[in-house]
């Protein structure tokens, strides 16, 4: 039955909605004094007029988080490296193996002759096996950066030798040092200062033969990730 109209000194108070039970419809019930207790709403059978616009604003910020989740989600994934495929990279007469260009850097072409600076990166299953990034230290057991330089076209084996002699007055181990793959030596030609590519070395003599490296086994073809830093002297 419908609620009669309430009268008196409680006439002029805004009705308020209850919380229904399961199945049941919405209510409204007069609000009611301290008072009155006769009269006052079983406990947990109202909501207040506050909470109810709170929750209002809760439900209306739903669909714009809704809307930021797609965007991040997206952020994130642009960023991801690409993880190549064979089919990703393109033959290349002048340095003689698949290549794909990653970015192409400013300035002249690198040609044979060039002395260049490098740093690179031999990936094998997504392991970098061998890295100018990553050159040990005896005695401190750390890891420093060191570029790789070298005249294109030139053996890089006996700069590598030299290099590990050399730098940080002779600190470097013969073991623990970058030794790049023989197809480091012609994996710059047509590349720019800045320029990143990566090249397939299918050839294991253009590799590290049948004896391998670290991780990676003799015989196998994997990714030689060269970026340029300086060209020229």
């Amino acid at each position: 039955a419908a609620a009669a109209p309430a009268s008196g000194r409680h006439a002029d108070r805004a009705p308020t909605m209850a919380c229904a039970k399961p199945g049941e419809p919405m209510q409204q019930v007069q609000a009611h004094s301290a008072d009155s207790p006769e009269t006052a709403p079983p406990v947990g059978g109202c909501v207040g007029r506050r909470r109810s616009m709170l929750l209002a604003a809760a439900a209306a910020a739903l669909p714009m988080a809704a809307a930021v989740a797609p965007a991040n989600a997206g952020f994130k994934k642009e960023m991801k490296k690409k993880r190549l495929t064979e089919e990703d990279y393109t033959p290349s007469e002048e340095v003689g193996l698949p290549i794909y260009e990653t970015e192409e850097g400013s300035g002249p072409d690198i040609k044979l002759g060039d002395r260049v600076l490098v740093h690179f990166d031999v990936m094998y299953r997504g392991l970098d096996v061998v890295s100018s990034r990553a050159s040990r230290l005896l005695g401190a057991n750390r890891t420093i950066s060191e570029p790789f330089e070298f005249i294109v076209g030139s053996p890089v084996a006996e700069v590598s030798k030299k290099q590990m002699s050399d730098s940080a007055g002779g600190l470097f181990s013969g073991q623990g040092g970058p030794r790049p793959p023989p197809a480091l030596s012609t994996a710059v030609l047509g590349m720019r200062r800045g320029g990143r590519r990566s090249v397939l070395v299918t050839d294991p003599a253009r590799g590290y033969g049948d004896k391998g490296v670290g991780e990676m086994p003799g015989n196998t073809t994997f990714e030689l990730k060269v970026e340029v830093l300086r060209v020229g002297a």
